[in-house]
């Protein structure tokens, strides 16, 4: 099969110069774009800016990363179709070091609708009795609640490979159990997983580790004073591995200087589970006290029933749907941009 052509700077020029609503647009910014940078989140398609403004902040304005031709084009497309401005959903930051940027958030039909759920639970009594030990596990003491388990059942491979892999090094192990949670929690919130980010450890609650507080800095863990250097470092390191950022020795030293290379592998494979996981649940539209309900074992404070846990989504302040949160997670990939080598 031969290779999707990439998107090019030149090419990028050349489709824009096609299309009458991103021309006028980005003629709009009067001379402030140097490079465009695509990237693709799910199914939300956003460009990053990065502008003159820049020169001297750390921000690389020659790094360049592009999507495959054809879904470049579904971008320009869908700006056409809806009549969004280049300058709406382009707007740099960066005093902030970050290209804030927002796309309407929709599914591949240009609905704004929240869809229905897009795969089944499968019910206990059909599950053998060992699954249905471990579902009541999670009924008992949560992340994973039941739902996602009742998911995965559909196939036990997968169902006994998350839930032995997830118990070895996210609930055991030999990192700090509260590292790794946080870690879990800053995944949730970058890639916007609302049935994992409504979710807290039981164990690391139990602990006193777990402060509901800390909770809302972490898309901005580097600036805050709640964390320790350890805390900051396991961050990192899942701020790394969430938005695919390119690393150096200074970043290494850093991790080195507070894990030890078991511990960097625990916790790596750790964050890269929860990142492939969350970034599939949040697909499915599953929702919390739908399996084996009548308990709030590892709820999020607020969350503890259905009632509630609608009350809470439903408030203006909902951290996944609250602008700043929105915003913040947008930007968080691109904080260290201008720390580490242009992409190749």
């Amino acid at each position: 099969m031969a290779a999707r052509p990439s998107l090019s700077w030149p090419r990028f020029q050349a489709m824009r110069a096609s299309s009458s609503t991103a021309a006028t647009s980005v003629s709009d910014l009067n001379g402030r774009l140097l490079r465009a940078r695509f990237l693709r989140f799910g199914t939300v398609f956003r460009l990053g800016i990065v502008c003159p403004a820049a020169a001297g902040s750390g921000i690389r304005g020659d790094r360049q990363r592009f999507l495959p031709l054809d879904t470049s084009q579904i971008i320009l497309s869908r700006l056409q179709k809806q009549s969004t401005s280049f300058e709406e959903f382009s707007r740099p930051q960066c005093a902030d070091r970050r290209a804030e940027s927002t796309l309407p958030n929709m599914n591949f039909k240009g609905s704004t609708d929240m869809p229905r759920q897009r795969i089944s639970y499968v019910a206990t009594e059909d599950m053998t009795a060992d699954m249905r030990e471990e579902m009541e596990r999670c009924r008992r003491e949560g992340t994973p609640r039941p739902e996602s388990s009742a998911i995965r059942a559909h196939v036990p491979a997968c169902f006994w490979f998350f839930a032995n892999s997830w118990r070895d090094i996210y609930r055991n192990g030999i990192v700090d159990h509260s590292i790794k949670e946080l870690c879990r929690l800053y995944v949730s919130r970058s890639v916007q997983c609302e049935y994992c980010g409504n979710q807290r450890s039981v164990k690391a609650k139990a602990s006193g580790t777990l402060i509901e507080d800390h909770v809302m800095d972490l898309l901005n863990f580097e600036k805050s004073s709640k964390y320790s250097e350890r805390q900051k470092a396991a961050l990192a390191y899942a701020e790394a591995i969430t938005w695919h950022l390119m690393t150096d020795d200074a970043f290494w030293d850093r991790m080195q200087r507070n894990f030890s290379e078991p511990e960097l592998v625990e916790l790596g494979c750790m964050i890269g589970l929860t990142l492939g996981q969350q970034s599939w649940l949040r697909l499915l539209n599953i929702d919390h006290h739908q399996v084996m309900a009548g308990t709030s074992a590892s709820m999020a404070p607020g969350y503890e029933d259905e009632q509630k846990l609608k009350e809470m989504k439903s408030s203006p302040g909902y951290w996944a749907k609250s602008k700043m949160a929105a915003s913040n997670a947008k930007g968080g990939r691109n904080v260290r941009r201008g720390n580490y080598p242009a992409s190749r």
